[in-house]
């Protein structure tokens, strides 16, 4: 006895596992279930608009063979469930979609579907002895049709629909049996064949149903871990993430991306990308030539790399370097792009510095001695009928070196930052035409070149 409960058990695990339609944690199980009886809920009003015709329709065509006393409780039972199923339906209407659902829903639809599927495998049973062609032929129409209608109105819960489909069945096969005659085997064999048609059906769109709802699910999961990597990562980083469209907009517009820019997030997003950053270009040669390198690559929809912007921000200015990949649709048109701004402008700065340092003296800011050296020989070596007369002055700071040695190399250096400033202020005035330069020794040399 124990051996035959065991595999009576063992057989309906297996059944239960074979009817699952997906295999979820809780937490999903319950978003899917509520997508289930949104499903469900759609086709309320549609399906339910029927049973009250046809529960009208069915007692006055078949009044003349005298069923009033079946019939009637028939149709009344039939208007009470769609009148519960329209409640129920309305209610919905006014609150908002339900985003999970409990088990004890679906067993609601189950009861639903064994008391519509019970009531309608009676009315073969009620009718199968009517005399007249034509009653028995549209109570035959209306069966086979409810098989139909409602396992597919029901397929979003198969097991729901099966009951149903089944129900109905059995009462139309029965109702054939009671009736006999030559053909009833024959009737009740395609009956059967027809229901477990519809059955399978059922089955296949609702499996079809669930794949869907575990895609959406994993997808929607997938794209929230992606968004938290990314923020994460623009919170953490100098760089930004940017995409626009085909209509060159921004698209996905972030906090951070409005606060550096200087710029509202409804701004930024209605209006032209290449609009809002040309505004944010500084007016200089430099600046304008970047971005007119920037924008030549964006109007020819071709993926580039380390392209530099400079803007204008609430924090001063700043260096970009831009990458980005084309967007394109299965058909190879244009979607827009998506990239990502570094944020290079400490290391623009240092750059420029090392520049600097390499062109003029720490000490006075002055035009080192290789650079002088370097522009006296473009200025000697030029072309005589077309390089412009130069002076060249030499100021020599006497007693320089005996200031280092008495007063420490902090007073003279203070001596040759203070002496640079004063030739500078007097040249000022010809800054245009003068370059000066330290060739600062022990003597403190300072030179200065004027062309013209």
């Amino acid at each position: 006895m124990s051996t035959l409960r065991g595999q009576l058990v063992g057989w309906l695990a297996r059944l239960r596992q074979r009817a699952s339609l997906y295999d979820a944690t809780q937490d999903q199980a319950a978003a899917f279930r509520a997508q289930q009886m949104q499903a469900v809920l759609r086709l309320t009003p549609l399906a339910m608009s029927i049973q009250l015709v046809c529960a009208l329709v069915v007692p006055l065509a078949l009044w003349r063979e005298s069923r009033h006393e079946a019939l009637l409780p028939w149709a009344g039972a039939i208007t009470m469930l769609a009148v519960l199923s329209f409640r129920a339906w309305w209610q919905s209407r006014a609150r908002p979609p339900r985003r999970t659902a409990s088990p004890r829903s679906l067993r609601r639809v189950l009861w639903h579907a064994l008391l519509l599927g019970s009531l309608w495998a009676l009315l073969p049973l009620m009718t199968y002895d009517l005399t007249d062609p034509e009653s028995r032929y549209l109570v035959g129409v209306l069966v086979t049709g409810m098989v139909c209608a409602g396992g597919f109105a029901l397929a979003a819960v198969p097991v729901a629909g099966t009951l149903f489909v089944a129900l109905v069945g059995s009462g139309a096969a029965s109702a054939l049996a009671l009736r006999g005659g030559a053909l009833a085997h024959v009737f009740a064999m395609q009956l059967a064949g027809y229901s477990a048609i519809v059955i399978y059906t059922v089955w296949a769109s609702a499996r079809m149903m669930a794949a869907r709802m575990v895609a959406e699910a994993r997808a929607s999961h997938q794209s929230d871990v992606i968004s938290l990597l990314l923020r994460d990562f623009e919170d953490h980083t100098t760089d930004l993430l940017w995409e626009l469209d085909g209509d060159y907009r921004f698209v996905h517009v972030s906090p951070r991306l409005a606060t550096v820019f200087g710029l509202s997030e409804s701004r930024l997003r209605l209006e032209p990308a290449l609009a809002l950053l040309e505004e944010l270009v500084p007016q200089e040669d430099e600046a304008l030539a970047r971005w007119a390198e920037l924008k030549a690559m964006l109007t020819q929809r071709e993926s580039f790399r380390d392209q530099i912007l400079i803007t204008r921000t609430a924090t001063g200015g700043k260096w970009w370097s831009l990458s980005a990949r084309r967007l394109a649709d299965d058909d190879g048109r244009f979607k827009g792009w998506r990239g990502v701004a570094s944020d290079i402008t400490e290391r623009q700065k240092a750059m420029q510095r090392l520049n600097w340092l390499a062109h003029n003296d720490a000490l006075t800011g002055l035009v080192n001695r290789t650079q002088l050296r370097s522009l006296l020989e473009g200025l000697l070596t030029g072309d005589p009928d077309t390089t412009q007369p130069l002076a060249l002055i030499l100021l020599d700071l006497d007693g320089f070196k005996q200031v280092n040695d008495t007063q420490g190399h902090a007073t003279g250096d203070l001596l040759l930052q203070l002496f640079g400033q004063a030739v500078q202020q007097a040249l000022q005035h010809l800054r245009e035409r003068v370059v000066i330069g330290s060739a600062a020794d022990d003597d403190g040399e300072l030179v200065a070149t004027q062309a013209g």
